[in-house]
């Protein structure tokens, strides 16, 4: 019963604070969701596909939160914040001179990893669905 209720405030805290990170990338507008976009290693400089591509991360921070807070489609909602995570990590891994810096720009990783147990644990007794 414990661990439901651990899960539960796992799933609200979390979530409520991707869909957060998310809601502040649209406050930030298009020039910040087209930066955005551009982030991860390898994505060209055309205007378009960086919008397209942050476009898509909020929308899956968005709807991965409500899902990871509702525990509505709880696992779907879990792979869709881990992958904008891996690519975060990756923009982060440019800060990395050291283990120190490392270890401060790692926390994408570590969310990534968080959610992927959790597609495994699952939503808890406690959801909407």
């Amino acid at each position: 019963m414990n661990r439901d209720k651990g899960i539960l405030f796992f799933r609200i805290s979390m979530g409520t604070m991707i869909v957060l990170h998310g809601i502040m990338k649209i406050v930030g507008g298009i020039d910040f969701i087209r930066q955005l976009g551009g982030m991860p290693p390898g994505v060209p400089e055309n205007d378009a596909l960086q919008v397209i591509l942050g476009l898509t991360a909020v929308t899956f921070e968005i709807l991965g939160g409500i899902g990871v807070a509702t525990g509505i489609r709880f696992k779907t909602a879990c792979v869709l914040i881990v992958l904008v995570m891996i690519p975060a990590f990756g923009y982060h891994l440019g800060n990395v001179s050291d283990f120190e810096s490392f270890v401060r720009n790692a926390w994408p990783l570590e969310l990534a990893f968080v959610f992927s147990a959790f597609v495994f644990i699952g939503p808890g007794r406690y959801k909407l669905a």
